[in-house]
């Protein structure tokens, strides 16, 4: 069995019904149903066959205060079995497995150990053997072919009509996540992602895509592994492509952070020989100068005044 296809019913609730056509109902002495979900619901019904108008046989698979149970009647009382150790309304993923033949039945909840119904009967068909002793012979046929076609009723689940998945109808809905739900060798979920025409959707219903599978083949197990295998090297090649074009940008940013840097200290470089340069250009031409003859002229330091002026005064003064 291929990967399942996974659908999220919502808040709301929603429906998803398998009709087969009127000249292809199926009789079935034993029945197979597998299917993956998670939801933290206490109480929801899943999934529910009913046969054909009138005849009032039918299976329901059920959620009931958080752990699943089954529920089912070929012809006789309603025959129940659950799995009351396992929970199931905690949000994880959980698997469930049930199998009927006749009024008998197994039920599977993830990795939890097989519970097994075996209806009382043995106590009455021994009564009917005794019983059986005392009809005349000539009525002993009619009654044979009688216990046959009763023994019959009582296995067989007759001219199934509808498969149908939500328990929107049942006044339960369930909201969740449903995957890869088989029954009997029908794959409903994918039939309602392909649009088949036998089905029909209704409320509150997404497709998400493949799911994990319920019933997988080792050749599929590993085909699949490989694929998500495959998918998860793309996803690292991606990343590290990712990284190494991150990473030469900032090379190449740094790098021309660098140049430019480079350049501002040339250019700076470059101004101050020019000015030593020219300093150096002045004094040449200075001492050029000295050494052609050239003299600067300096100031001379003023002259001490004579004391001339006053001597003749005093010389004035002495002859009047």
């Amino acid at each position: 069995m291929e990967a399942g296809t996974t659908y999220i019913f919502g808040k709301g609730g929603a429906l998803i019904t398998y009709t087969w056509p009127p000249n292809d109902r199926p009789s079935t002495r034993m029945d197979r149903l597998a299917v993956g979900f998670s939801t933290h619901q206490r109480s929801a019904v899943l999934v529910r066959v009913d046969s054909a108008s009138g005849l009032g046989d039918y299976l329901q698979l059920h959620i009931d205060q958080g752990t699943v149970g089954v529920i089912f009647n070929v012809g006789t009382d309603d025959i129940t079995i659950d799995e009351p150790n396992a929970i199931v309304s905690d949000g994880k993923y959980h698997v469930v497995r049930f199998t009927r033949s006749g009024g008998n039945a197994t039920l599977q909840v993830d990795s939890w150990p097989v519970n097994e119904r075996y209806p009382a009967g043995n106590f009455d068909n021994e009564r009917l053997a005794i019983a059986r002793q005392r009809i005349p012979y000539r009525l002993g046929r009619v009654v044979d072919e009688w216990l046959l076609d009763k023994g019959r009723q009582l296995t067989i689940f007759n001219s199934q009509a509808a498969i149908k998945i939500g328990g929107r109808d049942q006044g339960r809905p369930f909201q969740g996540q449903v995957s890869g739900l088989y029954y009997n060798g029908l794959k409903v979920l994918a039939l309602a992602a392909e649009s088949d025409p036998n089905v029909r959707t209704e409320g509150h219903l997404r497709l998400v895509g493949e799911g994990p599978s319920v019933l997988l083949s080792a050749e599929t197990t590993a085909t699949t592994l490989l694929a998500d295998m495959a998918t998860t090297i793309m996803e690292v090649i991606r990343e590290s492509s990712s990284t190494t074009g991150m990473v030469v940008g900032i090379v190449a940013a740094a790098a021309l952070c660098i140049l430019i840097l480079l350049y501002a200290m040339y250019k700076y470089r470059n101004r101050d020989e020019g000015s030593y340069q020219v300093d150096q250009s002045r004094n040449y031409i200075s001492n050029s100068a000295q050494s052609n003859g050239a003299v600067v002229k300096e100031k001379a330091p003023a002259a001490p005044k004579t004391p001339s002026k006053a001597k003749k005064n005093k010389d004035k003064e002495y002859y009047v």
